[in-house]
């Protein structure tokens, strides 16, 4: 009696062995090896991505998760382009993670905090175009401050929801030229700023510059 019960017993585990085999046999035929891309090191909102930053990495997964992301095959491809977001080193990198450079070499990219009230709730996200417009805070001096700007990267505005902080800060990273990076910062410090999404619309012409305040008064 203990003999055929040994034998059964033997039968079982042999059974879910094999079972197991299978089951795992058919969960790797479903995944692929590949090569890909990580950050090397920390990489910042708005970084134009250079060879030296990229690293590669053997990765094990099925095609779906390798399909998000970028493989060293197309290293090509992501080296030049913008990261949206900050990246950790060691960080695999995702198509989703990058976006065209927003213009020519000459172009720069800021970061600048606004209240989320005076930029769509916080609702914006990269690959926005946006004006911004300044007001000084004795009403003296109202004009364009940017046009028609690219946005490489959205900070999330603190607080959402019924609870949020009115006061709820957003940074937006952005790409101008030198002349209105010290537009920027001056209407920052003097001015009230709204931002007006302007992706889709009609390009602005000739609009009033916000001019950057001198110590003799309004400069240009």
């Amino acid at each position: 009696m203990t003999a055929r019960f040994s034998r059964a017993h033997l039968v079982v585990a042999l059974a879910g062995v094999v079972g197991a085999l299978l089951t795992l046999s058919a969960v790797r035929a479903e995944q692929h090896s590949v090569t890909v891309l990580g950050a090397r090191h920390d990489l910042v909102a708005g970084a134009r991505i250079t060879a030296a930053d990229l690293d590669t990495v053997a990765v094990h997964a099925g095609a779906g998760v390798l399909a998000t992301i970028v493989t060293a095959h197309d290293q090509r491809l992501a080296v030049g382009r913008v990261v949206v977001h900050d990246l950790r080193a060691g960080d695999l990198i995702r198509g989703s993670d990058l976006r065209d450079a927003a213009g020519t070499e000459g172009r720069r990219s800021m970061s600048f905090a606004v209240d989320a009230a005076a930029a769509l709730d916080g609702h914006l996200s990269a690959g926005d175009r946006i004006d911004v417009v300044a007001v000084a805070h004795d009403g003296t001096n109202a004009g364009y401050v940017l046009v028609d700007a690219p946005v490489l990267a959205v900070s999330d505005a603190v607080g959402t929801g019924p609870l949020r902080d009115p006061h709820a800060r957003v940074t937006l990273t952005v790409a101008l030229d030198d002349a209105d990076a010290l537009r920027l910062a001056a209407a920052q410090a003097a001015a009230d700023v709204s931002v007006v999404r302007s992706t889709g619309a009609r390009r602005l012409g000739a609009v009033p510059r916000y001019l950057a305040p001198t110590k003799g008064g309004v400069g240009a």
